[in-house]
Formats: C-alpha cells, structure tokens, sequence
C-alpha cells in the first residue's frame, strides 16, 4: 500500500519507514541540479531510492529541467 493511498483511506496507523541520505549527496544534488538545499533533500531522496520526484515546481525551474524524466507534477 503506498502512503498516498494511506492517506487518503483515512488510515491512522504510524509509518516506521525512515530514509536516509547524506549531506554529501544533497549538497551533490544542490550543486549539479541548481537547486537549493531544502530541494537537493528531495531531488537526492528520489535519485536515491529510485522514484519519481512529485513537485508543483515551475517546469522552468533549472532542477525540474534537467529531472524531466524523473518528475511527476502537480498542478
């Protein structure tokens, strides 16, 4: 079960999913994808476990740009 459908079930329960990632790798992400640090978190997390990055973002912003493959908008 994914957490949007979690959610939107109305389940209570507590999620014990922690993730990982290092500075190394944000401040990596922020540097080579033009992003700020709070972004870089989410641009390394989704590199990292492999899934699509979901973002409101302007699709001109540089990040979104060169992720196009990678994201998921929402409008």
């Amino acid at each position: 079960m994914s957490l949007i459908s979690c959610l939107c079930d109305g389940w209570r329960g507590s999620l014990d999913i922690v993730f990982t990632i290092t500075r190394r790798e944000v401040l990596k992400a922020a540097f080579e994808y033009g992003a700020t640090v709070y972004d870089a978190v989410f641009i390394a997390l989704a590199i990292a476990h492999e899934v699509q990055l979901v973002t409101a973002e302007r699709t001109t912003t540089r990040w979104v740009a060169k992720l196009c493959k990678r994201i998921a908008m929402v409008r």
